[in-house]
């Protein structure tokens, strides 16, 4: 009995929460907004409906939250709640590189890395945006950028910067950067 008053107790506690941030989202307060896309695209504490993710994401992202601009562009990469589009999921992911998402720079790197949602593939520009990435703090954008220093993929060829990015991103923590740092390291 007492289990099944608890899960009441919660149960009543999200309701409340997720009508309060309802509220707030209806509000303007767009943070709200990208947490309940959030809750709706996974079904946390809310029946999982990807038409609610994909309108809250919507909203947050007209209202200009970074994070609800990204989500809503993975929606539309990945073609979850609505008809895959890379294109305009490039438009959104460039949307948030240039208001300051480093996550969202790298993203756009990718796409031009692998020519996917753009014209063609161009790995100077991939370049250019995995390096704004990792300069706003992605480790994953210093792993890119030590890639193609270690390819010659958009610049000239150079193990020294190769170097130097792949050991960025694995004093942050990517560890697949520490594996391709030893290997120059090795190589070299």
């Amino acid at each position: 009995m007492k289990y099944i008053f608890s899960i009441l107790i919660l149960f009543l506690f999200f309701g409340c929460l997720s009508q309060s941030d309802e509220e707030a989202c209806a509000n303007g307060n767009y943070k709200k907004c990208t947490k309940l896309g959030t809750a709706y695209i996974y079904g946390q504490g809310v029946g999982k409906d990807e038409k609610k993710a994909f309108d809250f994401y919507t909203k947050s992202c007209n209202g200009n939250d970074l994070a609800g601009c990204y989500s809503l562009g993975l929606m539309h990469f990945r073609g979850v709640g609505v008809e895959k589009n890379p294109f305009i999921a490039n438009d959104l992911f460039l949307k948030t590189c240039n208001n300051g998402s480093a996550l969202g720079c790298t993203t756009i790197g990718y796409s031009y890395a692998d020519g996917v949602g753009v014209d063609k593939i161009d790995h100077e520009k991939a370049l250019k945006y995995f390096m704004k990435g990792c300069n706003d703090g992605d480790d994953l954008g210093c792993a890119k950028v030590g890639e193609a220093y270690e390819k010659g993929l958009g610049t000239a060829k150079n193990i020294t910067k190769a170097k130097q990015f792949y050991k960025k991103a694995c004093d942050d923590g990517l560890e697949e950067a520490c594996e391709d740092y030893k290997n120059l390291l090795k190589s070299s």
